[in-house]
């Protein structure tokens, strides 16, 4: 079946056509092989360019001291050459065959991202596999460095290196992500290194991203989810997110002593805390300070009531500011 075109007329009434009840494509179609694409999937990367510029002209240097440093045996420069969004399906049918890929997973603040990331580097550099074996830590650690220029506590993880893109699955084929390059001279010899950010990955980083539209920076944006998130998307991340398991440690009191008080604690001896009897004692998850409670016994088991969530308050209250200052837009 022969291909066809669509002229731009038509793709307008394509479009209004597909909000209508009952539409039928064959109907649109009459025996044309149109491929169909999703024209209402919303941008959701509008306004972090600058932001990603940085992290990536940030990882351009690093990466190329990275392997100028690897016994200085490889001759390397890096650039960013362009950011934009494209579906996963479309960026792993971009590379040629041999091309080398690091399947990545990410971890922010100890819970693991719901989204592996893929970088994928030309098959032209012919570099080694036991070459990036040896430097392949050193790259995921300055791109995770790269990131924290915005206060990010992110680490990086290689899970794999692949050859063969159609045994790597990060994402759904016409999710859309980020797709990120990096001109690259290696050896003389003169390719790319291509990185893709599921968005399932970049979601929970934009909190501590600023997003600059019209010129101006926003901040509405690290109060509240994007109203383009539809709740298939939602589900994913708080699927994968609550399933993280975290420490809860509840502490009933802290001191300082010297060395030599404690070399000399013995069974029996007694250390007095900064905490009286019947004050309420602090929750802390994964190291951070959760609530207070108080300690009470269940089932010969000791356990402890909240009586208070610290933040909670605050965070209903800037929700409620949200709401309303939605209802008066």
């Amino acid at each position: 079946m022969k291909e066809t075109i669509i002229a731009e007329n038509e793709l307008n009434e394509l479009v209004q056509k597909i909000n209508v009840t009952n539409f039928k494509l064959d109907d649109f179609v009459m025996n044309r092989n149109v491929r169909i694409y999703d024209f209402c999937r919303p941008d959701r990367f509008t306004g972090y360019s600058n932001a990603l510029s940085n992290i990536h002209d940030t990882l351009a240097r690093s990466w190329t001291n990275v392997f100028f440093n690897y016994t200085q045996k490889i001759e390397a420069h890096f650039y960013c050459k362009s950011i934009d969004d494209a579906s996963y399906e479309v960026f792993v049918r971009s590379f040629p065959q041999g091309s080398i890929f690091l399947v990545t997973q990410g971890v922010l603040d100890s819970a693991v991202l719901p989204r592996s990331f893929v970088i994928a580097m030309d098959s032209c550099f012919l570099i080694e596999q036991s070459v990036i074996d040896d430097i392949s830590k050193s790259l995921l650690d300055e791109y995770a460095k790269a990131w924290c220029l915005y206060g990010m506590n992110l680490e990086f993880i290689l899970k794999s290196i692949e050859t063969h893109p159609q045994k790597i699955i990060v994402d759904s084929p016409e999710e859309v992500g980020m797709w990120i390059t990096l001109e690259a001279k290696i050896n003389n010899v003169e390719g790319s290194v291509n990185i893709f950010l599921p968005y399932l990955f970049f979601k929970p980083l934009l909190q501590y991203l600023p997003k600059i539209l019209g010129g101006k920076e926003s901040n509405r944006n690290l109060n509240q989810k994007e109203s383009v998130m539809d709740n298939r998307f939602e589900s994913k991340i708080e699927t994968g997110l609550d399933n993280v398991k975290v420490q809860v440690v509840t502490e009933l009191g802290r001191t300082v002593k010297t060395l030599k008080e404690i070399k000399d604690v013995k069974e029996g001896s007694m250390m007095l805390m900064n905490a009286y009897s019947g004050e309420p004692v602090d929750i802390f998850v994964n190291n951070v300070l959760f609530g207070k409670g108080e300690v009470i016994v269940i089932d010969e088991c000791f356990g402890v009531r909240f009586t208070e969530v610290i933040g909670q308050d605050h965070e209903q209250q800037k929700t409620a500011g949200i709401k309303d200052e939605q209802k008066n837009v």
